[in-house]
Order: structure tokens, then sequence, then C-alpha cells
């Protein structure tokens, strides 16, 4: 009986030291996923914060806005994405729910979603720099290069917002008919 529970213990010692094993093996360096990204992007990201705006215009000329989705990326490479959600109270713009995803340069993404008053810590795989606007495109593109959206995107003009150069970029609804 004691060496039953003597194997026991090590059968589960072992099975242990195996999880942490991989798991530390499937993580990687930490600084690994900065270092691809610089490779990809090739220099330090310009710290800039975006808010996008999706209106849906309806057949008959009326509009509303569906959703608000701040981005803000700082020079590290680590950004914060916000979305917000939108619906009509009272002839008020309210928001409905929101959420926030912060992106750190290290490859982790942490998920936050303050109406459950929850959070989700992960470990990415992806290259932060395929999903970060490139403001010297005028944020047509990423920082790696590739189109920002799957839509057509287009440049609506340029405007100074409280010393800030913005763009204004309006896309096409890709599942319009």
């Amino acid at each position: 009986m004691q060496k039953t529970r003597a194997d026991r213990k090590e059968a589960l010692k072992s099975a242990f030291l195996v999880i942490i094993t991989m798991m530390v093996l499937d993580a990687g360096p930490p600084h690994q996923s900065r270092l691809r990204a610089q490779e990809v992007r090739g220099s330090k990201p310009i710290p800039y914060t975006v808010t996008l705006r999706e209106t849906v215009y309806k057949s008959n000329g009326t509009f509303s806005v569906a959703m608000d989705e701040t981005i803000a990326v700082r020079t590290d490479g680590s950004y914060v994405q916000i979305i917000k959600h939108k619906k009509q109270v009272d002839g008020n713009l309210v928001d409905s729910d929101s959420a926030r995803t912060i992106y750190f340069a290290s490859g982790i993404k942490v998920d936050v979603n303050d109406i459950a008053d929850a959070k989700s810590t992960t470990a990415l795989k992806e290259n932060l720099a395929t999903f970060q606007r490139d403001p010297g495109s005028k944020c047509l593109n990423t920082l790696a290069g590739t189109p920002g959206s799957l839509s057509q995107e287009t440049i609506l003009g340029e405007e100074v917002i409280d010393g800030y150069r913005t763009v204004k970029i309006t896309a096409q609804d890709r599942f319009a008919s």
C-alpha cells in the first residue's frame, strides 16, 4: 500500500514536470514576438491613436452609429483596442457594451470584459506588425506593408483635430451586393 502511494506520487510529479516543460517550450522566450515584429516592421512604430466609427446607412437615407473602435499604439509596439457598441436610448447615443483587448509587444494578449468584470490572458503566436496601421501610408496599410482591411479603403481627406493630424478613411461594405 505504501509503495503504491509513493509510485502514484512520483508519477504525478513526473506528469506535472512534463506539462510545465511543454508549456515553457510552447511559450518560447517572451522577447521572440517583439523581435519578429521588429523584423517585419523594419523600424519602431510611431505612437498614434485612431478612432473608427462604424455608421450603418439604411435604404431610406437614415443612418445610425453601430460602434466605435479605438486603437492606441505605443512606441514599443504594444497596443490597445477598445470596442464600444452603440444604441439609442431616449434619443441619446449610449454604449451598449464595451470590450478592451491589450496586445503587449512581448506577445501577451489580455482581453477585458468590462460588463462581466472578467479578464483573460493568453500568449499570441501572431506577429503584431500585421495588425497595426502604418501612419506613413496614411493608415491604409499595416506596418508589415499589407492592406489594413479586407474591404477596399479610400482616403476621404485629412484634417487636424486638437493639433493632431488625422486621416478620414471610408471602406466599401464587402458584403453588399
